[in-house]
């Protein structure tokens, strides 16, 4: 991350990293089918709705609000694996 050049090509690795996982969580998802109809429509509107709140508040912040911007998005990942380890413990 010392030059603009090696910080995309890390984005660029670290978001196809994110693309198999994604992808291998789906196979694993079909594979078993657990999810209902209803749960997969769930899915996708969150899915569509969190791209979209990502993709206006990436591109709308300031670059010296980058770092604060990070943050967030960090913290709205640990909340998620805070609530998807809640919902396993509880079944």
């Amino acid at each position: 991350m010392n030059s603009p050049a090696t910080a995309r090509r890390g984005n660029q690795i670290s978001a196809g990293g994110m693309v198999l996982a994604i992808g291998a969580t789906l196979a694993q998802v079909i594979d078993s089918r657990v999810i209902t109809s209803t749960g997969w429509i769930v899915l996708a509107a969150g899915g569509v709705v969190g791209a979209g709140i990502g993709l206006r508040s990436a591109r709308t912040v300031k670059m010296t609000s980058v770092p604060q911007l990070v943050s967030l998005f960090n913290a709205v990942g640990g909340g998620a694996a805070a609530l998807v380890a809640l919902a396993t413990s509880c079944i």
